[in-house]
């Protein structure tokens, strides 16, 4: 069996060393580049399961790197964890609106690296929990008896349920689904709007983006659900 491909996109060789030593246990293929022209050269020629991307490099930004693969017609983003810290909130967000499909705050947490790394392990795996629902983008060939969401199967898809919200997240990103994720939780729901596997909104109680989402992580799930966003039922 092939093991699943990351690629660490960091120019800081101790980030690099620390991002190798608390995943040495699990059984990854890893690439390290130093900058995002590197990167894009690996992308190019080589498919990877995930990346992790510093926020803040030289030469090209995360930013730029994102944008940079979003006009690459014949690249498909891999799972990608942006680096960042949470004075760049309004990146991060913007990171997520261009595909990446989670981040980590500065300093990273081994713990935290690892179980978001397990969730994505398990999102990459062939079965996954949204496998029989969403709206595809082109790049990626849509699944023999699959079925968009239209009003009429509205019923069965939020029946859907997931293990946590960032294998939710991943799942997402990862089948390009056009939909909104709806997150019950005991204060309040939120809804994770996503276009064709990009983030495009978040709301959760009086706030929205980075600031919704790290109110959201703190609190455990009741359930997470999908529905059809207004722009699938509009579409069909």
């Amino acid at each position: 069996m092939t093991k699943p491909r990351l690629l660490i996109v960091d120019d800081d060789a101790a980030q690099q060393l620390f991002y190798l030593s608390a995943l040495s246990g699990y059984n990854l293929e890893i690439d390290v580049s130093s900058d995002g022209w590197q990167a894009l050269r690996k992308v190019s020629g080589t498919q990877y399961d995930l990346i992790f991307l510093d926020m803040a490099m030289p030469k090209m930004s995360g930013i730029d790197f994102l944008s940079a693969v979003s006009d690459m017609p014949n690249v498909v983003l891999p799972l990608t964890i942006v680096i960042s810290s949470l004075s760049q909130k309004e990146k991060m967000m913007e990171a997520l609106s261009l595909g990446a499909s989670a981040y980590l705050l500065k300093p990273v947490e081994v713990a935290q690296l690892k179980s978001l790394v397990e969730d994505y392990l398990g999102a990459i795996a062939p079965a996954s929990p949204a496998a029989d629902v969403g709206t595809y983008s082109s790049k990626r060939p849509l699944p023999q008896n699959q079925t968009a969401f239209t009003a009429e199967n509205t019923a069965k898809t939020k029946q859907s349920q997931f293990d946590s919200l960032t294998k939710a997240m991943a799942t997402m990103v990862f089948q390009k689904i056009t939909a909104t994720l709806v997150v019950e939780t005991q204060l309040g729901t939120a809804e994770l709007n996503y276009y064709r596997g990009k983030l495009r909104h978040v709301k959760f109680l009086n706030q929205t983006g980075i600031d919704a989402l790290e109110t959201l992580r703190k609190l455990p799930p009741i359930s997470i659900t999908l529905a059809p966003s207004a722009t699938s039922v509009q579409s069909h």
